[in-house]
């Protein structure tokens, strides 16, 4: 079953984005967007417009999200809500506690998104029917969760090695707030994983070393790399176990690593903005390879030669 907009349409362009086949069958031409709207989680990245959740949400023909955290109070929700908080930790201050490490002063935790969404749904929604069909025809996204908590431990004086511990706790706290939008309805899910945090100068420049052996072909941090990939792979194991207990869910790896790393082997251009963050062209070409190339997603998709999407 196609899924159509509730919102006004306009004649004066139809453009062709690609569409996912998990999500609905894969004809030839089939008209309409593929969701009504996005609910984003994690950490709100820098100031529009260079952020990921911008083009992510382009690629699906939809305005991005606004904040739910916006000061005037007024927003289009029919659109879907930005819950993400730049800063944003994965349950507040409890992990620095047992870790040691003082917590970023922002509550907008990855907790705390899911408890606010929760209240939103409730306000916009009648009965538990309207809300699951709301759902249904959502998008969620849970972006970069986690790496706040592991940045802010580098920044306070850890070691990569004592940032390992970080990882189980962290990647059990994204699993916890899946499970708990999954059974609140949501259905369609992407989850980044991380960047290779290697090839960021922001992170390496907590690092230094004189030693070449420490950086890899790409004048990358290679012991930052292998902390990236462990954190995705347990993160991969986590969804693995979620889509057992969660069969009719279709929750979707982002491989943000390789397909950075893609991009750092075949384009000449300017990828990193401000140490950590990714310029705005580096952020569309990224998401330009996550969505219609092939190998970036998991479990792999397919896409439709040919999707009409009327605005």
């Amino acid at each position: 079953m196609a899924f159509t907009s509730r919102r006004p349409c306009s004649s004066s362009f139809i453009i062709t984005v690609l569409m996912f086949c998990f999500i609905i069958p894969c004809y030839a031409q089939i008209k309409g967007c593929p969701f009504d709207a996005i609910y984003n989680f994690g950490d709100g990245e820098s100031a529009p417009p260079l952020r990921m959740l911008d083009h992510l949400a382009s690629a699906f023909h939809l305005p991005p999200p606004p904040s739910h955290y916006a000061k005037d109070g007024h927003f289009p929700f029919y659109y879907g809500t930005n819950f993400a908080s730049r800063g944003s930790t994965i349950g507040g201050a409890p992990i620095f506690a047992e870790k040691h490490t003082q917590p970023q002063s922002q509550t907008h935790s990855l907790e705390s998104q899911e408890y606010s969404f929760i209240k939103f749904l409730k306000s916009v929604t009648s009965s538990p029917e309207q809300a699951l069909e709301m759902l249904r025809r959502s998008l969620f996204i849970i972006n970069e969760a986690g790496l706040n908590d592991y940045k802010k431990a580098f920044q306070h004086g850890k070691s990569v090695s004592e940032v390992y511990t970080y990882v189980p706790p962290v990647v059990a706290g994204i699993k916890v707030t899946l499970m708990g939008l999954i059974e609140d309805g949501a259905t369609n899910i992407l989850v980044p994983g991380s960047l290779p945090l290697g090839c960021l100068p922001g992170y390496t420049a907590l690092f230094p070393s004189n030693d070449p052996t420490s950086y890899d072909a790409d004048k990358c941090n290679k012991e930052l790399n292998s902390f990236a990939v462990l954190h995705n792979d347990h993160l991969q194991q986590a969804l693995m176990v979620l889509r057992e207990e969660f069969p009719h869910a279709r929750i979707v790896y982002l491989d943000y690593y390789n397909a950075f790393m893609a991009l750092l082997h075949n384009h000449a251009m300017s990828l990193v903005s401000d140490g950590f963050g990714l310029t705005e062209e580096a952020l569309k070409s990224l998401v330009h390879t996550l969505i219609s190339q092939k190998g970036f997603a998991h479990p792999k998709v397919e896409f439709p030669e040919v999707t009409h999407c009327v605005m």
